[in-house]
C-alpha cells in the first residue's frame, strides 16, 4: 500500500524527493524495538490524518462510476465493505499517489498519502463533471487512523472489535462500535503480518488507546519512521515516498497488477495501454552477497553496471535485520530484471548485488493460523 512516511527519520523533502537516513543494525533491535514487536508479537503504526495520511469520502448516486472512471483500477468490481489499491495517474501515466479506495456500501473512502492531500483532491475535482452527483467530503477533521500489525496482531483486534475479525479476509472490512461512534476495521497493512487498520472517530482514539495499553498481548512501542521503511520493503509493500514516487510510471514500480489495461471507460486508457509498451526498466530486490557487510548507502539514482555497462540505478537501500545483510530495490533493464543475476557492481563501493525474488523472506504470519 501505500503508506506514507512520518515526516521524522525517514521524511520527504519540499519537491517530494525521499531523505533517507542511513540504515540501522541488528544490535538496534531489541525486544522493545517497533521493529522487533511488528516482527515477533504485535506493533502499533501511526497512521493519523494529522501528518501521514488523508481520508476522502466519495458519495452519490454517481459515485461508482465517477470513480471507475478516474481511477485505472477495478473498482467497478469492488464489493460492499471490501477495499483495493490503485495509483492515481496524470494524463502521461505518471504518479499522483497510491491509494486505497475502501467500499462501505452508501459512500467510499480514499485512503491518500498526507503529503499529497491537496494534488488528490484538485485531480478528484478537476474530473467531476457539473452533472454527475458526486460529492468529495475530506474527512480528517473528523477521523483518524491507525495500524496494529504482527504475527499475533489479530488477538489485539479480536479483543478491540470482537471474534467475528478473524474471519475477515484480506482487504475487507466490518464495523464495530466505539464510544458510542462507529468504527471501521480494515484487514491490510504494510508490514506482511497479520494487520488492521481502524479508522474512528477522533473523539473516540483516546478510549480505545487505554484499551491497548491494558492489553496482556500487546505493548504500545512506536514503529518509528525508518522501521516502517525497513518492515514494509521486505516484503515488497510500496511505500509512497521512498519506492513510489510522485511521477513514476505504475508499470515499472511492480504494482501492474493494480491497473486494468481493458477498461474502456478510465479517461486515460489509450494513454495507458500505449505507455505499457515503452517500458524499458522494472524495478526489482536485490541483496548484497554475504553476512552483514559495509552499508551501501547510495542514494536514488546512482547508476549500477553490468560487465562495465551502466544497466539502471538504485532507489532504495538499508539493512534488514531479518535478512542479516543489505537489501533493497533497484531499477534495471529489463532484460536483466529477473532473479538471480549475480555481477551487478556497485561502482563506488566496489561491490557486486545480486537480484532475488521477492518478498525477501516469509514472515511468521505466514505460519500462524488466527482462532
Amino acid at each position: 500500500m501505500d503508506y506514507q512516511l512520518p515526516q521524522a527519520q525517514g521524511s520527504l523533502s519540499s519537491d517530494g524527493v525521499a531523505e533517507l537516513s542511513s540504515g540501522f543494525s541488528v544490535e538496534d533491535q531489541d525486544s522493545n524495538s517497533g521493529y522487533q514487536r511488528v516482527r515477533e508479537a504485535a506493533g502499533y503504526i501511526d497512521a493519523g490524518t494529522e501528518t501521514y495520511s488523508t481520508l476522502i469520502k466519495v458519495s452519490g448516486g454517481d459515485a461508482v462510476e465517477f470513480l471507475d472512471r478516474v481511477f485505472p483500477g477495478k473498482l467497478s468490481y469492488l464489493q460492499p465493505y471490501c477495499a483495493l489499491s490503485t495509483p492515481v495517474l496524470d494524463d502521461k501515466i505518471k504518479l499522483i499517489d497510491f491509494v486505497q479506495v475502501l467500499n462501505l456500501d452508501d459512500h467510499f473512502l480514499i485512503l491518500g498519502s498526507h503529503s499529497q492531500k491537496s494534488k488528490l483532491i484538485d485531480f478528484l475535482q478537476s474530473h467531476q463533471a457539473a452533472t454527475e452527483a458526486v460529492e468529495i467530503c475530506v474527512q480528517d477533521e473528523q477521523l483518524t487512523s491507525f495500524i496494529i500489525e504482527g504475527p499475533y496482531a489479530w488477538k489485539v483486534a479480536k479483543d478491540l472489535v470482537g471474534g467475528e475479525v478473524i474471519g475477515l479476509r484480506y482487504l475487507h472490512a466490518m464495523d464495530f462500535e466505539l464510544a458510542e461512534s462507529k468504527a471501521i476495521c480494515l484487514r491490510g497493512g504494510i508490514t506482511g503480518e497479520y494487520g488492521y487498520r481502524f479508522i474512528l472517530d477522533k473523539n473516540a482514539l483516546g478510549p480505545l488507546l487505554e484499551e491497548l495499553d491494558a492489553h496482556p498481548d500487546f505493548r504500545p512501542v512506536p514503529v518509528s519512521a525508518q522501521e516502517i521503511q525497513v518492515l514494509a520493503h521486505e516484503t515488497r509493500i510500496p511505500v509512497f515516498g521512498v519506492t513510489v514516487m510522485e511521477g513514476d510510471c505504475p508499470i515499472e514500480m511492480g504494482i501492474r497488477y493494480t491497473l486494468d489495461f481493458r477498461k474502456e471507460n478510465y479517461l486515460y486508457a489509450e494513454q495507458l495501454r500505449n505507455r505499457c509498451n515503452e517500458v524499458s526498466r522494472s524495478l526489482v530486490g536485490f541483496v548484497i552477497p554475504g553476512e552483514g557487510g559495509e552499508e551501501i548507502g547510495q542514494e536514488p539514482g546512482t547508476q549500477i553496471f553490468f560487465n562495465g555497462v551502466p544497466v539502471g540505478d538504485f532507489r532504495y537501500t538499508s539493512f534488514s535485520p531479518m535478512l542479516g545483510k543489505q537489501f533493497g530495490f533497484a531499477f534495471l533493464r529489463n532484460e536483466l530484471a529477473f532473479p538471480g543475476v549475480k555481477q551487478l557492481v556497485d561502482p563506488s563501493k566496489g561491490r557486486s548485488i545480486e537480484t532475488t525474488s521477492t518478498p525477501f523472506f516469509e514472515t511468521k504470519s505466514m505460519h500462524i493460523v488466527a482462532e
